[in-house]
């Protein structure tokens, strides 16, 4: 009968030593990869909704509002309830619905500017 060597490359220790060695690689990987800067597409202000709640979202529904009016004289920029954007964008605020309001959009509370 031949008679095993013992092989220390080939051990219960050695294969538990040589999982350990890469799992470190990995995580040390995963982590210089997780620190790196990672660029973002540019949120459009007049597009981003995520500081809204649900029931906003649900009251912007309910309200009708539409980012394009298919009313002419009828829309966000000639309504009394419309605030117009201090950074010229496309797009302003409503004292009655929140959120970003396009100065084409339209809702179910518009109200004439009087005077």
């Amino acid at each position: 009968m031949k008679k095993l060597k013992f092989n220390f490359r080939h051990s219960r220790r050695g294969f538990l030593a040589k999982c350990f060695q890469w799992a470190g690689v990995l995580c040390g990987g995963f982590a210089v990869y997780g620190c790196q800067d990672k660029k973002k597409a540019p949120v459009d202000p007049c597009q981003d909704l995520s500081a809204l709640t649900s029931s906003e979202l649900q009251s912007r529904q309910q309200m009708g509002y539409v980012e394009q009016s298919s009313f002419e004289d009828r829309t966000c920029l000639n309504c009394n309830l419309f605030v117009k954007s201090q950074e010229s964008l496309p797009c302003g605020s409503c004292l009655v619905i929140k959120g970003p309001v396009a100065e084409k959009g339209y809702c179910s509370v518009w109200a004439p500017i009087v005077g």
